[in-house]
């Protein structure tokens, strides 16, 4: 049930304003877990791509690891 209710909510929060309209259609079950994992993915990215100092090396990494996922 927690995990239902964390990819509801996740979907409405990607939605946005539209999400205080009574009837608003949500994407697919699937779809909301394949959303989130590439959202925790990106963050996980993201924070191991910061702690490398040299630029070039940072940039070539993030390249590596987006044409991996």
């Amino acid at each position: 049930c927690l995990a239902h209710l964390l990819l509801t909510h996740h979907a409405l929060q990607a939605v946005g304003a539209q999400a205080t309209q009574p009837r608003i259609p949500v994407p697919q079950f699937r779809q909301r877990c394949t959303d989130l994992r590439r959202q925790f993915y990106d963050q996980q990215t993201d924070a191991f791509t910061q702690r490398i100092k040299h630029p070039k090396t940072r940039q070539r990494v993030r390249e590596f690891l987006k044409m991996a996922a």
